[in-house]
């Protein structure tokens, strides 16, 4: 259970983390190329900063380094 919890809490954290990365590159090159930024990007980074906390939480509590 541990394990699976671990592995869960990672994977959701590394994917909100990527999506993050990725959202702010496609944001930025649009802005230089484009003139003009994804809609909504600020919002879903911000949700996904969230994801990143939340899911990162347990993490830490589980191996005790808070």
């Amino acid at each position: 259970m541990r394990a699976t919890l671990e592995r869960l809490c990672s994977a959701l954290s590394a994917a909100a983390l990527f999506g993050i990365m990725g959202l702010t590159l496609v944001d930025v090159v649009a802005r230089k190329l484009l003139s003009g930024s994804v809609p909504g990007s600020l919002e879903v980074t911000e949700l996904l900063l969230v994801v990143v906390i939340f899911a990162g939480l347990p993490l830490v509590s589980l191996h005790g380094e808070h």
